[in-house]
């Protein structure tokens, strides 16, 4: 499960350049050569900082994210709905192709993305083609299921916990090993957090 938001985005900036700088300091005729590593410390513990915030963000933002129960291609047909979703339960199937949410067209993306997003209890209105006639239905927002929460809480536990280790390791002895330990670490960490 992922969620295209900002705090995905800039996680995802943050391990671009993270990796960018560790490349630097590995390849290239240009590297950069660090007498003591220990100076890297102030600029470790910051960017550990920045991802928890955002981490955090991300954790309390997932509880109260709407879940509709159906998932769609690039150019809105919907190709799975869940099981006893909301969307199944109004009589959404595979195949029908989204060509309204609200009153916002699927081609307008820019007015799609501006609009706030539907609170969970929210009846939101989806017009669908059928084989080349209109339903409309309302799609009662449901909030997501414990599973997924569970396993974004986790996913996002098991980041942090990579996350301070890596620090861990460097703080205790700051070499150039543990400094791409660190790195390393904290680009994987990143691709967990939600």
């Amino acid at each position: 499960m992922r969620f295209l938001n900002t705090t995905t985005l800039m996680i995802s900036f943050v391990a671009v350049l993270a990796a960018f700088f560790t490349s630097l300091m590995t390849t290239g005729t240009y590297r950069i050569q660090f007498r003591d590593y220990g100076k890297l410390k102030y600029l470790f513990a910051a960017m550990a900082v920045v991802a928890l915030s955002l981490s955090l963000i991300g954790m309390i933002d997932i509880s109260p994210t709407p879940y509709p129960g159906y998932e769609v291609t690039a150019d809105y047909t919907v190709i799975h709905v869940q099981p006893n979703s909301p969307a199944e339960l109004t009589g959404l199937k595979a195949g029908d192709r989204v060509i309204a949410i609200g009153e916002i067209p699927t081609d307008n993306l820019y007015q799609l993305s501006m609009r706030p997003r539907t609170g969970v209890g929210v009846e939101e209105k989806i017009t669908v083609s059928r084989a080349g006639v209109l339903h409309e239905f309302g799609v009662k927002q449901a909030s997501l299921p414990k599973a997924q929460v569970f396993l974004a809480w986790a996913g996002n536990l098991m980041a942090l916990f990579m996350l301070a280790f890596g620090l861990g390791v460097y703080w205790k002895a700051p070499t150039k090993a543990s400094t791409l330990f660190f790195l390393s670490n904290y680009c994987f960490s990143l691709a967990f957090l939600t």
